[in-house]
């Protein structure tokens, strides 16, 4: 027999993610890697400026805001086309399906309990290393389900 626990989503899973899923669709930021190269060349000579403070590891954020983009396709109307809104809604639904086929793994795989444990202390050693996979795994498993 084949345990459905974790391909099966009620709608109650889904309805409980909703609006995160809302929120996901109007407005989220994007985190761009930075990488490190200057945009800015030096004058004549094909090279760039590279700065002698490192940055490494920091990153850039940008907002994207999903909803207004969508709505500025037909500038000028105060409505959504019934393309436009079924686009929004089915991105939300994407978005709470995903959500939800998350916590369905976290609950089969313990990444809930961790993610627990992580709330009261940091974890270190091999529950940190559990912990990053698990919530790499779920992040993946959230958006092969979204997509």
């Amino acid at each position: 027999m084949t345990d459905t626990s974790l391909i099966r989503i009620d709608e109650a899973a889904i309805a409980k993610h909703q609006a995160s899923a809302q929120a996901l669709v109007t407005k989220f930021s994007v985190m761009d890697a930075d990488t490190g190269q200057s945009a800015t060349e030096i004058a004549g000579t094909g090279r760039r400026f590279v700065n002698p403070v490192s940055a490494g590891g920091l990153r850039r954020a940008r907002e994207v805001e999903l909803a207004k983009t969508v709505a500025a396709v037909t500038p000028g109307e105060g409505m959504l086309t019934p393309r436009q809104h079924g686009l929004l809604y089915a991105v939300r639904r994407a978005a709470g399906i995903g959500l939800a086929t998350a916590d369905n793994f976290a609950a089969a795989s313990g990444l809930d309990a961790l993610l627990a444990s992580n709330a009261r202390a940091a974890l270190s050693g091999a529950d940190a290393d559990r912990l990053r996979s698990l919530n790499a795994a779920a992040a993946q498993a959230a958006m092969f389900s979204a997509a």
